[in-house]
């Protein structure tokens, strides 16, 4: 029974020991992306684990192309974290500098407090600079560069790409995977887990190899999850793999890569690095888990002109929180909303709604009218009111 229904076992351990000593090792674009948001101790730490591996390390065309593309995105991303912060750093303050009502703190304390202060914004002024300078020297694009010198596949053809285009047409009308929930996409963004899928596929036939493929994509058309549990990579990817190469597929997010990178190299792993890998992976995976929505079903949904008003009742409470997922005790301790009803839209707590409700694509133009209307202003000219637009794609789809 068990040969005629493969897919749904896991695989045993003789069969993932071989996996382990002679697949190909590929990395998503997402684990790429990914090294500009680890400490430098922890990109140093994977890359080293990723080099182990020598020529079995492999990755395909699609992966290094949206790699590449969306890079500096990243990187400014990280930028404006600091930014986040040093204003968080500034509202903190400013609260605390005020003697008209708690929270108080002693004078002793409040200078011990400017003190570290200075210390803190210096180094994240640093760290914020370091990022800005990787436009002009990126050590860590150096590194990747080196590392998959002619382990890189061959792109597909435009005549490839037509053709897959239209196969993917039905295999995403089928739920066949990966690549099914990027159904909705811009169409150049749309295939990007396909063309992946298909170029693995290729090299593993070519090569004779089975693969493992670690990924920190946490769509459903790539795992399969039971009751919220993540089990494994879907039973149709790894028959679709048996079927064109004979060989057996496996796939682990970052943080389980490394640890079982760690027992088959007989390496030790530090317990920070498993700890900041997984916390990164399920930051980048939380979008997806909300449900992100575009832009303009939001506003239709939960009524800016309300919002506007300062009438944030607790029914658009409740369809804020319905429409993004968002349990209600983390929509609670933002404090925005309470900051909404009283029409004290600050700056800070429209980052803390960006920042939380990750609705950095929202057009800013909505905004200004409401931190306008909030002060008792009247909105910015300039004639008819400008609609929210479509975030831009990004990253959303880690895998492609």
């Amino acid at each position: 029974m068990r040969k005629s229904f493969q897919p749904y076992y896991r695989l045993a351990k003789k069969e993932l020991d071989a996996l382990w000593k002679d697949g190909l090792i590929v990395p998503d674009t997402n684990v790429l992306l990914n090294l500009y948001r680890y400490s430098e101790a922890t990109r140093s730490e994977l890359l080293k684990f990723l080099a182990a591996f020598g020529s079995r390390l492999w990755l395909p065309y699609q992966v290094g192309r949206e790699f590449h593309k969306r890079r500096l995105t990243v990187i400014f991303e990280q930028h404006e974290k600091y930014e986040g912060l040093q204003r968080d750093l500034d509202d903190i303050l400013k609260r605390l500098e005020t003697t008209r009502g708690h929270p108080f703190v002693s004078p002793r304390l409040w200078q011990r407090l400017q003190r570290i202060e200075r210390d803190v914004r210096k180094e994240l002024r640093r760290n914020a600079e370091g990022l800005l300078s990787l436009l002009d020297e990126d050590l860590t694009l150096d590194e990747i560069t080196r590392l998959f010198e002619g382990r890189v596949g061959e792109p597909f053809s435009q005549d490839e790409i037509e053709a897959l285009k239209v196969k993917g047409e039905t295999r995403y009308k089928d739920r066949v995977p990966p690549g099914f929930e990027d159904e909705k996409k811009p169409e150049d963004e749309r295939y990007g887990d396909l063309i992946i899928w298909m170029q693995i596929l290729r090299e593993a036939e070519s090569k004779k190899r089975g693969a493992i493929f670690i990924s920190d994509d946490a769509k459903e058309d790539w795992w399969l999850r039971v009751r919220g549990r993540t089990v494994g990579p879907l039973p149709a990817l790894r028959e679709e793999f048996a079927a064109r190469t004979d060989k057996n597929f496996h796939m682990y997010p970052s943080d389980l890569f490394i640890e079982h990178a760690g027992v088959y190299l007989k390496r030790q792993v530090e317990k920070e690095t498993l700890k900041e890998v997984k916390e990164t992976s399920a930051a980048q995976r939380e979008p997806e888990r909300a449900g992100l929505l575009p832009s303009q079903f939001l506003a239709d949904r939960l009524g800016l002109e309300r919002l506007r008003a300062g009438l944030a009742t607790t029914k658009l409470e409740n369809q804020l929180r319905d429409a993004l997922r968002i349990p209600a005790a983390d929509l609670a301790n933002l404090r925005a909303l309470d900051s909404i009803r009283a029409g004290l839209m600050t700056t800070n707590v429209e980052n803390q709604l960006r920042d939380a409700l990750r609705l950095q694509g929202l057009a800013e133009q909505p905004f200004r009218v409401l931190r306008s209307t909030a002060e008792g202003g009247k909105q910015p000219s300039g004639g008819k009111e400008e609609g929210p637009k479509e975030p831009p794609t990004g990253e959303g789809s880690p895998g492609g």
